[in-house]
């Protein structure tokens, strides 16, 4: 379980974007979810369209085990901004093993120190992804974006 004195759960606000403490942001990106929404949406506002642009490109699709680095460039609080491919909303259920070593991997490459992550889907399959997320990067996951409030609901059902 996530520990409750461990990551601040965030909600979905361009307020929350702009003011996390955070070095890198770690987010998530349905192939299948066009135009973009949640954080990514609100990332790709503050970025003036850059991840719509790498999309449209041929950049980064959104496919499972895809991954782009993208600088901040102080359009929001992270400097560095790691995009994960999800792969299509309804086989979300087979890229939630990956994402699990996957991410801390890659974010304790990268020499991270300060991360919030942001994964859609239903809370029932993120949930249990972020906590074995949350325990492989230790007190570096300071925040999660919690985007319609259920991830908050489900963790409170599993506490309680």
């Amino acid at each position: 379980m996530i520990n409750r004195a461990g990551p601040q759960l965030l909600p979905l606000s361009l307020e929350a974007i702009d003011q996390v403490d955070v070095d890198s942001l770690a987010l998530g990106l349905f192939v299948d979810e066009r135009p973009l929404r949640g954080v990514a949406g609100l990332i790709d506002w503050r970025m003036c369209g850059l991840l719509s642009r790498f999309i449209r490109g041929g950049r980064f699709s959104g496919r499972g085990a895809e991954r782009v680095l993208i600088p901040g460039a102080g359009r929001v609080a992270a400097t560095r901004i790691f995009v994960f491919g999800l792969g299509a909303r309804d086989d979300f259920s087979d890229v939630v093993p990956s994402l699990k070593s996957a991410i801390p991997d890659v974010l304790v490459a990268a020499g991270c120190q300060r991360v919030a992550l942001a994964l859609p889907g239903p809370a029932k399959l993120v949930a249990p992804c972020i906590e074995v997320i949350a325990q492989r990067l230790g007190g570096m996951l300071v925040s999660i974006f919690d985007a319609d409030g259920k991830l908050r609901d489900w963790l409170d059902r599993e506490a309680g």
